[in-house]
């Protein structure tokens, strides 16, 4: 049911509007008949009245006056007794030592796809890796070389015990 008054929807059990107050006038509904069965007619129903719309009033709001802002006191520093050594940029590290991980990588996967030297490429695989490791921990640049030689020397390992296992396979069907 709407409010005739503000046009706020509420419960058909109120007898006042929870918005505005006004007293709910008694409504009787009116039923509508059932259509026959044989024919349909086309009912005509009459527009009901809308319910008329009362602004309501918006609050006004009033502005307060704040106290000023007072000024923090000046931060007081404590010298001291250590210098402290640290550095804001990360060393450059070696450029060869970096290509030279990335060189191993290469060769232990390179020499890791040939079955008689793949056991080469496994040794060459864990010697890649850990120069990685340490060039990593060590320095902290060339991140994409370092993660490159990485992967490859996990490839030149892997890589090297599947060509072992290919080899020891048409070893036994060979004799």
């Amino acid at each position: 049911m709407f409010c005739t008054n503000c046009g706020t929807e509420f419960e058909d059990s109120n007898s006042f509007c929870p918005n505005c107050g006004t007293p709910v006038t008694d409504q009787i509904p009116v039923p509508i008949p059932a259509p026959e069965p044989d024919s349909f007619p086309i009912q005509s129903y009459a527009p009901q009245a809308k319910p008329q719309y009362q602004p309501q009033p918006q609050p006004q709001f009033q502005t307060q006056q704040l106290p000023p802002i007072r000024p923090l006191p000046p931060i007081q520093t404590v010298p001291q007794s250590q210098p402290v050594k640290a550095s804001s940029t990360p060393s450059q590290g070696d450029p060869a030592a970096a290509k030279s991980c990335l060189i191993t990588g290469i060769l232990a996967i390179a020499l890791a796809c040939t079955m008689v030297l793949s056991i080469v490429g496994i040794v060459l695989g864990f010697i890649g890796l850990g120069k990685a490791g340490r060039f990593r921990d060590k320095y902290n640049a060339y991140p994409a070389k370092v993660r490159v030689s990485k992967y490859l020397s996990i490839g030149g390992i892997a890589y090297g015990f599947i060509f072992i296992l290919l080899l020891i396979y048409f070893l036994a069907g060979y004799f």
